[in-house]
């Protein structure tokens, strides 16, 4: 979806985010304690699967957020183009960085 002024100038785009593919976890099969330590072990590694893969899907979504709010806010400005597109989005740590930015922390 595209937000633009009265003269058709470009104000933000707003970029899709695929939400990621979460594992599932397997209930366990029996009540022996071979089978419960089984499930425990495959729980402990879903939590930590399931961190890799929410913590940056939801730093992906706060940074549209605030680009899309600095944008909007920014509208008359001149500020970089890749705000307004959401082009080329920056990626790992970098991410977090952007993110402080927009927020007004780092700018």
């Amino acid at each position: 979806m595209e937000h633009r002024t009265k003269d058709g100038r470009l104000i933000c785009r707003q970029a899709k985010v695929d939400a990621p593919i979460i594992p599932v976890l397997e209930l366990p099969t029996c009540l022996k304690l071979r089978c419960l330590m089984g499930f425990w072990k495959q729980a402990i590694r879903h939590d930590i699967t399931l961190a890799r893969v929410m913590i940056p899907f939801a730093a992906r979504l706060q940074y549209e957020s605030a680009r899309c709010a600095y944008a909007e806010k920014h509208r008359s400005k001149d500020i970089p183009e890749r705000y307004r597109t959401g082009e080329n989005p920056p990626k790992g740590w970098r991410l977090f960085v952007e993110i402080l930015k927009l927020r007004g922390g780092l700018l």
